[in-house]
């Protein structure tokens, strides 16, 4: 009989394709992915490859009932582990939602003042149980080595759809582990996995910036400005300055070499500046914005502090005030970096800054080697 069952396929114990059928699915792109990415070092689901394929190229999916194959071996390639496989595998069929589960670790943030608070990462997946009547006794659970926790776990009668949430991670997968150790087992009479690798940050990807002519900028800095004011300040007090700088946009990688997964979107970078401090600045797209750069500070008396209330007319009025002319500036950065709370394996090392002032102006010429 013909049936349209997509990813959620099953049946690859025997397939009987024609001579141009096959050729076509050896030379998809996507089944070719499948063999260097997919589950198992891609030896799992060949059977919803196939039913995908299907789908997606709207060719029919013919299976025969009864069976015309059995499986009369020890283990199969749905086993966790190579454990064993029952011959019954076909009491209930369980289609997890992802092809891939990814979660990643967090710590909590030090403490500021700026309220930061600890950033959270819950990674959700659903799982699909025909026939419904087997939907209360399929059992999620977590295996492999546990480095993950559920936290939530509910079953829709109506749907046939278990939904499970991960809300802890205890530890990162190691690097040599890109598909993961940890596993999210589905079970009957015979285990449904997936592989679940725990991301981590881990390097910061050195970035160069070219000669940049920039104009210098008025800043009412503090603890909570970006760039930021790591000095002492009283309370309600900002420091006045002139930035000369650049936006380095910085690329973090995982444990794998990788831009870090979009689940880390909006974690906060820290840096180690005499102590953990907020840059103020949030990863998106595996990537975060880091000011780099000189600052001069506004004169000390006679002509005045840099250091006043907030509420100070010349503090209001200071971004708008003429900028104090830049100064010669080089320096070679050595900075520890922290991600949702890990510090980072490989943060900033050898940056060499250095600003040159155009004489007789508020320009300067901002240089970055890091390599």
């Amino acid at each position: 009989m013909e049936i349209d069952p997509g990813w959620g396929a099953w049946g690859a114990l025997a397939y009987l394709f024609s001579n141009p059928g096959i050729r076509a699915f050896l030379s998809d792109p996507e089944v070719v992915n499948h063999r260097h990415h997919g589950p198992g070092d891609g030896q799992r689901n060949i059977d919803s490859v196939v039913g995908a394929w299907c789908r997606r190229n709207s060719l029919p999916y013919f299976v025969h009932v009864p069976s015309l194959a059995q499986h009369i071996g020890e283990t199969s390639t749905i086993s966790c582990n190579g454990s064993s496989a029952s011959a019954t595998v076909t009491a209930a069929t369980i289609t997890l939602s992802e092809e891939k589960v990814v979660t990643g670790l967090t710590k909590p943030v030090p403490s500021n003042t700026c309220g930061i608070e600890d950033f959270t990462i819950t990674t959700e997946v659903s799982a699909i149980v025909r026939p419904l009547s087997a939907l209360s006794a399929v059992d999620i659970k977590v295996g492999g080595v546990k480095r993950v926790e559920i936290d939530d776990k509910t079953r829709d009668p109506i749907t046939g759809k278990i939904t499970i949430k991960f809300l802890k991670a205890s530890s990162m997968t190691p690097k040599n582990k890109p598909d993961g150790d940890t596993q999210l087992q589905a079970t009957l009479d015979h285990k449904v996995c997936h592989e679940i690798p725990v991301i981590a940050p881990y390097a910061v990807v050195p970035v160069s910036t070219p000669e940049t002519m920039v104009d210098g900028e008025n800043e009412v800095a503090d603890k909570c400005s970006s760039p930021a004011y790591f000095g002492a300040l009283g309370e309600n007090q900002v420091y006045l300055c002139t930035v000369y700088g650049v936006d380095q946009n910085i690329r973090v990688n995982d444990q794998f070499g990788q831009p870090l997964n979009a689940i880390y979107d909006g974690a906060p970078v820290f840096e180690n500046v005499s102590g953990w401090k907020p840059i103020n600045q949030n990863i998106s797209g595996g990537h975060y914005s880091d000011p780099v750069g000189s600052i001069v500070a506004r004169p000390p008396p006679p002509s005045g502090s840099p250091k006043l209330l907030k509420t100070n007319s010349v503090a209001i009025d200071w971004p708008n005030a003429d900028p104090i002319p830049a100064v010669n500036f080089n320096d070679t950065q050595r900075i520890g970096v922290q991600i949702a709370g890990i510090t980072l394996n490989t943060g900033i090392k050898n940056r060499q800054l250095s600003v040159v002032p155009i004489t007789s102006t508020t320009t300067a010429k901002v240089t970055i080697n890091w390599k």
